[in-house]
């Protein structure tokens, strides 16, 4: 509503300002008719404020087919010649919640391994966190925790917070990193600052606080207060060690009391105003809400965010009395979690009717000012990520009668349309197979050998193995390529497993090298800049090269070599098992696998072909697969 040419269409009458006055975070997108001189007509996205505007932009880009992960999950964006829309006028409100954002966390080695590739640093610089706000303000967040365990958002790139604030997005600091300060920021001169400890470290934490408002204090960052231990444990406790703590909880309390009074007291010194003034968060997160019940309580204008057990199960909720705390309240979910009695970091484990159960009756307790999702290093949580944004923003939007149908939404949207059904099915009993216990938690205990338990559930995750390899083959290319062309470009050496069945052997001479079960490859970038290249090398026989395109489409150099092995990479991220190679397969062919029982939780099997062949070619290549490649088509294995 600021821009000159918004306000001149609102005198002439051609927008409505009521529609956005006093709103907050709301777009505005319609058609007007001569909105300038010498222009017919144009459709105007109008903001209340700049996220409003930000996400109408967002919004039209989404419309004409922008994935809000087209960046972080390679998805295509479709070309179109045409675009269209019915005139009129669209929004999609006001949000539910507040603040709405991601917390990166448990960032290393992954992220932090491929940040150091991508962009050369050992840290997130401006550069890729301008990526990471992208990705939140497409999903229509406004806030975000940055990423804590070797990284400092504000020291290691002044640039860091400047791009935030430009951008639009809310910074704040974690549960335990008060005062807009990072905990790398004490670690890294603890020699020099001493014990994290306020009882005998007072006036050396003060200053440290008191710099760290200083330099938020001009941005719109939501500032965290109270204190926990050193290594985000209990104050008193030491990190890796929750298990011998000991609680001191009364005389923790008191000493929080006089640390609320103290930090709020820096507050006002530095900005000159009412510490109300300024928006605070008190993270009430394990023990913290042990002292909660107890009787400890900040002043009312503070949010009180609540979280979950770690776990996605909500511990605590407000009850009337507290819901009339004028502060508000927030909650911290996790859908990856680092700490005791056991991590949980490497899948996603969540399964989608929990997670809307449990926001759903968050939101109806109240909690409405601050959501936070530990997203853990972001990948691979983008759906949970998506269904926690949307929900945010309408919590109301999906019931348990239709909630897949945001499920749907979403893979339609990665995947395309004539995938969704599919893709839907899949990511949903993927969720459930996987909310039955977290990898890190599975032992010899979990199912019950004797009784067929083991066999039954290890069956379920190889069908859908399956199943999702049968539907990966059917996807167009586009949705496929992408992915692979920035895996294999920025491919690091790596050992891929090569299992090959003993009833997809071929007869073809050319292709007889497949037959060798067990095989092995290693793969070895060189050095040339126009073409990476790999080396395939089998246990027990001679190598051949294979060189990698700058599109990403891997090929044999040798003519001799037609064909890539059948293979299934375990390698994660970069998945190289089908690298933008036309297949060749069909749904009978996988679902009447035969696997060998040692191999079934872990083998896939498939064929690939590398080229067009001759009538001739293609009569003598397969004669004993089934079914036959149609002649004067392709030479493929089985």
């Amino acid at each position: 509503m600021k821009s000159r040419y918004i306000r001149e269409l609102v005198k002439a009458k051609k927008i409505d300002a009521s529609l956005l006055e006093g709103k907050n975070e709301k777009y505005l997108m319609t058609v007007v008719s001569a909105p300038l001189n010498g222009v017919n007509e144009a459709l105007v996205i109008a903001g209340s404020d700049k996220r409003g505007t930000i996400y109408g932009i967002y919004e039209l880009s989404e419309q004409i087919g922008v994935s809000p992960w087209y960046d972080w999950v390679d998805v295509p964006v479709m070309p179109r010649q045409n675009l269209s829309m019915m005139r009129g006028s669209y929004t999609a409100g006001e949000p539910a919640v507040k603040y709405r954002g991601i917390f990166l966390n448990d960032e290393a080695p992954c992220l932090t391994g491929w940040v150091k590739h991508t962009y050369g640093t050992n840290y997130g610089d401006h550069r890729f966190y301008a990526r990471v706000f992208e990705l939140i303000l497409r999903l229509r967040g406004n806030f975000m925790w940055p990423a804590m365990w070797g990284w400092s958002f504000y020291a290691d790139d002044p640039e860091n917070s400047k791009t935030a604030h430009e951008m639009g997005i809310i910074m704040g600091t974690s549960h335990h990193e008060p005062m807009a300060r990072n905990h790398q920021e004490w670690v890294r001169k603890r020699s020099e600052y001493g014990a994290w400890d306020y009882a005998s470290n007072q006036q050396v934490i003060d200053r440290f606080f008191r710099e760290g408002m200083e330099r938020a204090a001009d941005t719109e960052d939501l500032i965290t207060i109270g204190m926990r231990g050193d290594g985000d444990t209990p104050m008193g406790g030491k990190e890796g060690e929750d298990d011998k703590y000991v609680p001191r909880d009364e005389e923790n309390m008191r000493l929080m009391e006089k640390i609320f009074r103290n930090q709020r007291r820096i507050i006002k010194e530095v900005t000159g105003k009412a510490p109300e003034k300024r928006p605070q968060v008190w993270a009430i997160y394990k023990e913290v809400q042990r002292y909660y019940d107890m009787g400890l309580r900040v002043p009312d204008d503070v949010i009180m965010l609540l979280s979950d057990d770690n776990w996605g199960d909500v511990r605590r909720l407000p009850d009337a009395k507290e819901r009339k705390h004028s502060g508000g309240w927030g909650m911290y979910y996790h859908v990856d979690y680092v700490g005791a009695p056991r991590n949980s970091k490497w899948l996603n484990v969540t399964p989608i009717q929990n997670m809307w159960e449990q926001l759903q009756l968050t939101y109806s307790y109240g909690v409405d000012k601050l959501w936070i999702l530990n997203v853990g290093d972001l990948k691979p949580m983008e759906y949970p990520i998506t269904l926690f944004m949307n929900m945010a923003w309408n919590p109301e939007r999906y019931a348990a009668g239709n909630l897949l149908e945001h499920t749907r939404a979403f893979c339609a949207q990665q995947f395309g349309e004539e995938q969704a059904d599919e893709a839907m099915r899949i990511l949903n009993l993927y969720c459930k197979y996987n909310g039955r216990v977290t990898p890190e938690m599975l032992d010899k205990d979990t199912y019950h050998l004797a009784s067929g338990e083991w066999r039954q559930v290890a069956d379920e995750y190889v069908k859908l193995e399956a199943e999702a390899l049968r539907q990966y083959l059917k996807l167009e290319a586009a949705y496929t390529c992408a992915a692979m062309a920035r895996a294999v470009r920025s491919l690091s050496p790596v050992i891929i497993t090569v299992w090959v069945m003993p009833s997809f052997r071929s007869s073809c001479s050319t292709c007889a090298a497949s037959g060798r079960r067990g095989s092995a490859m290693q793969m070895t970038p060189a050095s040339t800049p126009e073409a990476a290249r790999y080396r395939w090398e089998y246990w027990g026989s001679s190598a051949s090269n294979f060189a990698c395109s700058p599109a990403g489409m891997v090929q044999p150099s040798s003519s001799k070599m037609k064909w890539a092995l059948p293979m299934t990479t375990r390698v994660p991220p970069t998945r190289l098992a089908m690298p933008c190679a036309t297949i060749y397969s069909t749904s009978e062919c996988i679902s009447s696998w035969e696997m060998p029982r040692s191999l079934a939780a872990r083998t896939t099997a498939f064929a690939m072909e590398w080229g067009k062949c001759s009538s001739r070619q293609a009569a003598s290549c397969n004669t004993s697969c089934s079914p036959q490649p149609e002649k004067g088509t392709t030479c493929t294995t089985c």
